[in-house]
């Protein structure tokens, strides 16, 4: 059964934007009367009938087919951009599959990139949303400054990840907390001056391991840890 993705849900009725409406009729060939899967990327895949086709397909619903509630667990990246905003989008498609509730592209003072396209984000970002079955959308900023982060973080638990030789933890199975974020530089690191104002701020040094990761691989391996010593042991 083909997945589509819609915010605009009124009961038992569902609108595809043009886009996803365009998928639907042009490239998937669907009509009246197929059925599809529906996300709202707020805790809810619906099973529909198609009911109304033109510039946008219209929906009704048969069922809710799965419902979940917030994850216990609110986990934040934030990560310095790269150059290749290709690397960026794949590592954010491979967070969404994996989980995560938000993700902040920061400003940093060795950062090689300052721009990202917001709205092909949100779209690779629904992709993988579809493509993996997770219930929950991240929500996406852009441009952040560093100092504007730390000072709106309200997270209980903060890291910041960084190659510097100085005494560092490692995350592991005793995080008992609902709130985390993660700090991950740039291709050059973050400066020591980021890195001690972040300490000041309350964020703890973060070793990821003994490997020197590329940015968005940094961000997966502490989005992949996080979530198995926050979610899976705690199930």
């Amino acid at each position: 059964m083909h997945h589509f993705y819609s915010t605009d849900i009124d009961g038992s009725r569902i609108t595809l934007n043009e886009e996803e409406s365009r998928h639907c009729i042009k490239v998937m060939r669907l009509s009246i009367g197929d059925q599809v899967m529906v996300f709202d990327g707020n805790g809810r895949q619906y099973q529909c009938t198609i009911s109304e086709t033109g510039k946008t397909v219209h929906l009704s619903v048969n069922e809710i087919v799965k419902e979940e509630s917030a994850p216990q667990l609110t986990l934040t990246l934030a990560v310095s951009p790269t150059k290749s905003s290709d690397r960026m989008e794949w590592m954010l498609e491979k967070m969404v599959e994996i989980g995560l509730a938000r993700i902040v592209f920061i400003k940093t003072e060795k950062g090689e990139r300052s721009r990202l396209n917001e709205k092909r984000l949100m779209k690779k970002a629904v992709s993988a949303l579809k493509q993996s079955g997770n219930l929950w959308l991240p929500e996406i900023q852009t441009e952040v400054k560093f100092k504007d982060f730390l000072q709106s973080d309200n997270s209980d638990t903060k890291f910041v990840a960084h190659c510097f030789n100085q005494e560092k933890t490692q995350l592991s199975g005793n995080l008992n907390t609902s709130s985390i974020s993660v700090l991950i530089g740039p291709e050059g690191d973050f400066s020591q001056s980021e890195v001690h104002m972040a300490s000041e701020a309350g964020y703890t040094q973060l070793s990821l391991g003994i490997p020197r990761y590329r940015t968005e691989t940094a961000a997966v391996v502490a989005c992949t840890l996080i979530n198995h010593f926050c979610v899976t042991l705690a199930e």
